[in-house]
């Protein structure tokens, strides 16, 4: 239980497991976690054949909004997985608000338990930063098996710069996914513009949460002002050190 809490609170950005019951309230003011699901969207009606009765599956799915608004736009069946509760529930509510409760399924788990039982399905989403679901190999292993013959895959994550302390240059990403039958068909690049103002809006959002959190426990000051200096710090490393991509693969 301490590791999974560890991924999870490190998914989020937290240095902590103690982050996670204020998780919910300081992430409240934002609806996506993750990749842009309007990018995702474009991936998949540009290079992919999936029809309306696709199943795909969101590990990690966070609030649900890539799984709510694929289902939108594509009438795909949907599955979302996630740790937290919270965000479970919210998932739920804003399918039925969109009309798509009916290809919406959301479950409270954990995605590294989960994917090992799951079946083969035509897409898969996966945006979850950290080591969810292990190191990279790792993570292109366990996504491969819950994919289909011929199936896509969506990752949200970052390419890493010459010198960067963490992170994988696209060359070692495609050895990887050679290894694991694999193949990159296409990736949409963040626009550095767009992300410079995303970040200072969420972080701007995040700041005013943090300090209202403050106000009610001050003794945890010093957890909320950490939490919002780790997403200061991904801020930086995205612009300086990684270069954020959604990456669209297909299983051979």
């Amino acid at each position: 239980m301490p590791e999974r809490e560890e991924k999870l609170a490190a998914s989020l950005t937290g240095t902590t497991p103690e982050i996670i019951p204020y998780l919910p309230y300081l992430l409240q003011d934002l609806w996506y976690l993750g990749s842009s699901p309007a990018d995702m969207a474009e991936l998949i009606r540009t290079y992919t054949d999936l029809g309306t009765d696709a199943e795909v599956l969101d590990l990690a799915c966070g609030k649900g909004a890539p799984a709510v608004e694929l289902a939108s736009a594509f009438h795909f069946s949907v599955k979302g997985i996630d740790l937290m509760e919270a965000f479970i529930e919210e998932a739920r509510q804003a399918a039925e608000d969109a009309g798509v409760s009916h290809l919406c399924t959301f479950v409270h788990g954990d995605a590294e338990e989960e994917v090992r039982r799951e079946v083969p399905h035509d897409l898969v989403l996966f945006g979850a930063a950290g080591d969810v679901l292990g190191d990279r190999a790792a993570m292109l292993k366990k996504l491969s098996n819950v994919m289909k013959p011929g199936g896509w895959l969506i990752i949200d994550d970052v390419y890493s710069e010459p010198g960067a302390s963490e992170g994988l240059p696209k060359r070692e990403w495609e050895r990887l996914m050679q290894e694991h039958g694999l193949s990159l068909v296409a990736e949409k690049l963040v626009d550095e513009a767009s992300l410079q103002r995303e970040l200072q809006e969420q972080l701007t959002r995040i700041s005013r949460r943090a300090e209202e959190l403050s106000q009610q426990e001050p003794e945890k000051r010093p957890l909320f002002e950490e939490y919002v200096a780790s997403q200061r710090a991904e801020g930086e490393a995205l612009e300086h050190e990684w270069t954020g991509v959604t990456m669209l693969l297909k299983k051979r």
